[in-house]
């Protein structure tokens, strides 16, 4: 089922899924096959907003799909320096869609459990001296998905905004 969004898609050339993956109730056979996202993103030279994959990831996670969003950052998270800012913050989206997985399902003991882990490594992304190569600071976002599992999932679902140039989008 695909649900309705009012966000704006950041990465429009990939089309979205047509079911969310939900591991523990999915069967293997209904898991989406693994795509792959690799646009040239240079962890070195290059903002990560300026990454086909992780504009994609911001699609599917503000799209519901979080297993699919955690599968796209996590090839980024891969390439990312040691250490970085940008592989910090992948981390901290990564732990955010599991947690947010975890919400859907109603597991929010789980959920409670993976926040802190997302808020530290968001921490030591801000913190980082290469922090300019993000693009896009986590600390708003993070103030929605905390937000969204104080309400118990009653507070708006917390979504990803990027300020990119109009010739980004």
């Amino acid at each position: 089922m695909q649900i309705e969004s009012t966000h704006p898609r950041y990465c429009p050339e990939h089309s979205l899924p047509e079911h969310a993956y939900q591991p523990g109730i999915d069967s293997a056979s209904v898991r989406p096959p693994e795509r792959e996202y690799d646009d040239g993103w240079n962890a070195e030279a290059s903002t990560l907003c300026n990454s086909l994959g992780f504009r994609f990831g911001v699609d599917l996670f503000n799209n519901q799909f979080y297993w699919e969003a955690h599968e796209a950052w996590e090839r980024l998270w891969l390439r990312a320096r040691p250490e970085s800012a940008a592989r910090h913050v992948l981390q901290g989206l990564i732990q955010s869609a599991a947690a947010m997985l975890k919400a859907q399902g109603g597991q929010w003991h789980s959920f409670e459990r993976l926040l802190p882990k997302a808020s530290k490594k968001f921490t030591k992304a801000e913190l980082s001296e290469d922090r300019g190569q993000l693009g896009w600071a986590p600390s708003p976002f993070l103030a929605l998905v905390q937000q969204f599992g104080k309400r118990r999932g009653e507070a708006l679902r917390p979504c990803i905004v990027l300020m990119l140039p109009a010739a980004n989008r």
